[in-house]
């Protein structure tokens, strides 16, 4: 068993929709979350998806973030992070690293992740659109 839990986290912005992905892991266990919303700022939904994280885990065992999340102020951005962090519901330590150019193949897939959230946030909005009275006739 190991005895740390991985998170990669990503954001994407698309047509004024921001997405998020995360990636856990431990051990042999993986699970992918996916979220986004329109008209919200890509950090907001960096710290909602590092929440989101957080709330996910059912174990008290320390906590890798990596961040893969770009940012024009990442000191600022980071302690954001780690604030946001300090708020979620976790009994153990979760060191937060600012990876925002890493290429492994776990971000790449938060990345995809989060691309996932923006084409899940357009699908609901092109679904909850009422039909036009040419699409009714």
């Amino acid at each position: 068993m190991s005895d740390r839990i991985e998170i990669w986290l990503n954001t994407a912005a698309e047509d004024g929709i921001v997405g998020w992905g995360i990636l856990l892991r431990w051990s042999t266990f993986s699970k992918a979350v996916t979220g986004g919303e329109a008209g919200a700022q890509v950090e907001q939904m960096a710290l909602t998806a590092a929440r989101r994280a957080l709330e996910t885990l059912k174990r008290d065992l320390p906590v890798v973030l990596h961040i893969g999340t770009k940012s024009e102020n990442p000191e600022q951005f980071l302690r954001s992070v780690r604030q946001a962090v300090a708020t979620a519901r976790h009994g153990s330590a979760v060191t937060c690293v600012y990876e925002p150019y890493a290429t492994s193949p776990d971000m790449a897939r938060a990345l995809e992740l989060a691309r996932q959230g923006v084409r899940d946030v357009k699908f609901a909005q092109t679904r909850a659109t009422p039909p036009t009275e040419e699409e009714t006739a």
